[in-house]
């Protein structure tokens, strides 16, 4: 190569990227080697345009998108370095990453630097959120997704001392390798579409070519995750798009069909023996979930997970009790025993498939705890309190969209009579206030609006309680992701996460008044106690977090105040 030619070509492929311009920057003043930056805009130009002002930084439009995997094939044709490092567009990277991973890149090797979490604020890594291994999960609906290790497996492998190791997957947002070899491997395969299955086929080509993907511990990247309280996803990704991808993927490495191949699928399940191929699950965080909560691949999914976090709460039995004499379609009932021994054994019934984790985590981990466990086409979450219309779950489903979250009309329960508690009314409609003393986000009853719209049957509305709601688990997987606890704290906040991620993603939240559950009425006793000091910062967390978004939601509701 001539002098002054670049060794690594940084491909960032970008489309409605906040964070483009800083990590562009970020990657220019790390860079120790001759590095040069290719950004794709894919349909999309930057307000106000970036001027880098650096020859090294190179970038290409595309007045109209072409999707993730074409941007970053069309860069690395383009690239003119010895090595390609694709990187999402909001990282940040090690001083002399380039240089660091080159040193360490076998031909036949594909290259992730370890991998933290991005604090966005302060552009630095949280130490403390570190990945260096991943595996391939077998999902129980049947697809294939790259997956963080649980628990004490979590543990046993990042205790491992090799600074260059082998990893069964990786997530997609950071890999390295020889430009030739990523372009004989035929780049990324775009017959998956445009975006989905990234971290998978990345670290199937690189084994099953009969090369290898390897953790590069001596350097590192850190990976802004959206779901951590930020927009979301910047490509306009139907459901059925993402299904297509995630079948696609299924059917060519579990098929053995990818031409390039000279190990099979299950050469790679023998060497890495991951968790759910006919071997133990890992843990739900914070502890392991016995084997009851395991799912069988090979069982039918039902079309409905309904996910119930649980503390100590005496009317867990009749929840359950209720969906199983009410609900009509197919589900599973998935009880999370957050950190507790229940007064007695959980109704044994096929439908009830419950997780324990050892050490209590509060709410939100146990909701992502049961989330993993799920199996359902579309996740339900109820509290432990509540009672259910007959045909519950037929009615919501019969009129839900991919890129919905569902609430039914609310009574009130009585817990110990366990029935509806006639004298106070139900609530539909709600909207998402400000509340001072704490000062906090809360839903409240939208009178005006549920007595203009009383005619109504399924109607998009601003707020919800959250003990209940339905979602596609293709929503949950794509926008939700999972609920955060840093910053949030373990309980409260949720439904505010979900509805300004919901509708940053492009999403609504819909009311079905066709049918109802009653809810425990706020007069009878809570089975946690929350200190409220430590919850003052966490709600002002998710004030400013979502406070910009929060003025142009009221806009578009027509709310002032």
């Amino acid at each position: 190569m001539a002098q002054g030619e670049p060794v690594v070509s940084v491909i960032i492929p970008a489309r409605n990227e906040k964070f483009l311009e800083r990590t562009i920057r970020n990657v220019l003043a790390n860079a120790r080697g001759a590095a040069e930056v290719l950004a794709v805009l894919d349909g999309w130009l930057p307000e106000p345009r970036i001027e880098i002002g650096d020859e090294r930084a190179v970038f290409f439009y595309f007045p109209e998108p072409i999707g993730q995997r074409q941007a970053i094939n069309y860069a690395a044709r383009k690239a003119r370095g010895r090595y390609v490092m694709k990187l999402d567009a909001h990282c940040a990277v090690d001083e002399g990453f380039d240089v660091k991973l080159a040193a360490d890149c076998e031909y036949d090797w594909t290259v992730i630097p370890r991998m933290y979490n991005l604090d966005v604020e302060t552009w630095l890594p949280k130490r403390h959120k570190r990945t260096d291994y991943m595996y391939i999960g077998l999902r129980p609906n049947g697809e294939l997704r790259t997956e963080y290790y649980g628990g004490r497996e979590f543990k046993r492998r990042h205790a491992a001392p090799d600074l260059i190791d082998d990893t069964m997957s990786c997530m997609g947002p950071g890999f390295f390798l020889h430009k030739k070899r990523f372009l004989g491997l035929g780049g990324c395969d775009e017959a998956h579409g445009g975006w989905g299955q990234q971290g998978v086929e990345v670290a199937c080509k690189a084994w099953l070519s009969g090369g290898r993907l390897v953790v590069n511990k001596k350097t590192w990247f850190a990976h802004w995750f959206r779901g951590g309280g930020g927009p979301g996803f910047p490509y306009p990704i139907g459901g059925r798009a993402v299904a297509s991808a995630r079948a696609y993927s299924k059917d060519l490495w579990m098929g053995d069909k990818w031409p390039q191949a000279t190990r099979k699928f299950s050469w790679l399940i023998e060497k890495f023996k991951p968790p759910g191929w006919g071997t133990p699950e890992p843990a739900a965080a914070p502890g392991p979930a016995p084997a009851s909560a395991a799912a069988s691949s090979s069982a039918s999914a039902p079309r409905l997970s309904v996910v119930i976090p649980s503390y100590k709460d005496p009317f867990l039995f009749k929840t359950i009790e209720s969906i199983l004499e009410n609900f009509t379609g197919s589900y599973e009932i998935i009880p999370v025993i957050d950190g507790y021994k229940p007064e007695r054994p959980l109704p044994d019934h096929p439908n009830v498939r419950p997780v324990v984790l050892e050490r209590n985590g509060g709410m939100r981990n146990a909701i992502n705890a049961g989330v993993r466990a799920s199996r359902g086409e579309y996740l339900m979450r109820s509290d432990e309190h509540c009672l259910f219309a007959k045909g519950f779950d037929t009615a919501i489903l019969d009129r839900i969209e991919d890129n919905w979250i569902v609430v039914p009309r609310r009574f009130f329960l009585d817990p110990y009579k366990w029935e509806v508690m006639a004298d106070k009314g139900h609530v539909d409609y709600e909207k998402l206030i400000i509340r001072d003393d704490p000062t906090k986000f809360t839903s409240v009853q939208w009178i005006e609006r549920s007595r203009r719209r009383r005619k109504v049957r399924v109607d998009e509305t601003m707020a919800f309680q959250g003990s209940c709601w339905v979602m596609a688990r293709s929503w949950w997987d794509r926008v939700i992701g999972e609920l955060q606890t840093e910053g949030y704290g373990p309980h409260y906040q949720d439904t505010t996460e979900m509805l300004f991620k919901t509708w940053r993603a492009g999403g609504k939240l819909m009311l079905n008044k066709g049918t109802w559950y009653a809810h425990k009425h706020r007069s009878f006793n809570r089975t946690h106690q929350y200190p409220v000091s430590k919850a003052i910062p966490e709600w002002r967390y998710a004030l400013d977090t979502w406070a910009a978004d929060y003025e142009k939601v009221k806009a578009q509701w027509g709310l002032t105040g």
